[in-house]
């Protein structure tokens, strides 16, 4: 019998990996042979001068900031992501171990966006589906079927676990990215859990050049204005796009319909710890609209040709849809 998680809070982040205190002693060691002799300069400690003034270059760009950090590596075990996230996961930059589905049977364990989850006719189509695809899938093992033959017949939403790593600086990078409203969700919550375990640990350094070094790294971590992208063009409204800027076409998605918008609201009232500067405001102004019977600001036009509404339209199993439907009316 299928399990179906609603929406992201299920996800689990655990951080394995994680130089902590030593980073600066590290990055300081690494830039040493590169402006005098081992012995030159002396042991690290967070009081060196040599040592704070090579950390503070390292963060002014004065000396080798791009390189210090190459072999310094962040590891977290992941749990209960879709397949959907972990495609989208395993296009950064990094090492990735995933559990395999092709040497024990598939859980049948399911995340479902809250805007799915809480319509219980779609729900109920999705469930009869699944009960389909465990009977046949029963039926292919029972028979000897390969795990790894059998498996094809599960769907995309089902959970996996993941270890990930990568040096400090890529993440920070991919962070960045992937937390950007308008364009990600559930890889979008699995960054925020990675950020915030990262910050907890950040917050109890004793070394006080380390805690420098990782404060500086993780601004990285949220450097955005606003994204040029069509999904949902910019109409989350984290960032206001520059004044004159006009979208050149709709967005090709409604964001008041979006899964992410529930599950930004569900952080608010649950986990607002995940929440990035101005995000908070950000909900509250569209409850407050709502409250109001005010529609939510959109780019988005229903007729636009790329938009779901339409675009299903041209493939072809849409039209046999609509001929069955058809022959049984």
């Amino acid at each position: 019998m299928a399990h179906w998680h609603e929406g992201f809070d299920d996800i689990k982040v655990k951080l394995i990996c994680f130089e902590g205190d030593d980073l600066a002693r590290k990055a300081y060691e690494f830039n040493k042979f590169a402006e005098f002799n081992e012995a030159n300069g002396g042991d690290y400690s967070p009081t060196n001068p040599e040592a704070i003034r090579i950390i503070n270059e390292i963060i002014s760009g004065e000396t080798f900031s791009r390189f210090a950090f190459e072999g310094q590596r962040v590891a977290f075990q992941i749990e209960n992501i879709s397949r959907i996230c972990l495609a989208q996961l395993t296009r950064e930059r990094g090492f990735f171990c995933s559990a395999s589905s092709g040497v024990r049977p598939l859980s049948m364990d399911f995340i479902v966006p809250r805007n799915i989850y809480q319509h219980k006719e779609w729900m109920h189509k999705i469930q009869a589906a699944q009960d389909i695809l465990e009977d046949v899938y029963t039926d292919m093992l029972e028979e000897g079927i390969p795990y790894i033959d059998a498996r094809y017949f599960g769907l995309h939403a089902q959970t996996i676990n993941i270890s990930y790593t990568a040096t400090f600086s890529e993440w920070a990078k991919s962070c960045n990215i992937r937390t950007e409203n308008n364009i990600a969700d559930e890889i979008n919550y699995v960054y925020r859990l990675m950020r915030n375990e990262l910050m907890k640990q950040i917050h109890n350094l004793k070394d006080p050049l380390s805690k420098k070094l990782y404060e500086w790294l993780m601004a990285f971590t949220d450097k955005k204005s606003w994204y040029k992208n069509h999904t949902f063009n910019n109409d989350f409204k984290r960032h206001a796009e520059p004044e004159g800027y006009k979208f050149s076409e709709p967005a090709h998605n409604d964001w008041t319909k979006s899964g992410w918008r529930f599950e930004l609201e569900h952080i608010l009232a649950t986990k607002p710890e995940l929440l990035l500067p101005g995000e908070k405001e950000m909900i509250e102004s569209w409850q407050k609209l709502e409250k109001a019977d005010e529609p939510l600001p959109t780019t988005y036009d229903k007729y636009f040709e790329l938009c779901p509404e339409q675009r299903i339209k041209t493939m072809d199993y849409y039209k046999s849809i609509a001929e069955r439907k058809h022959i049984d009316e």
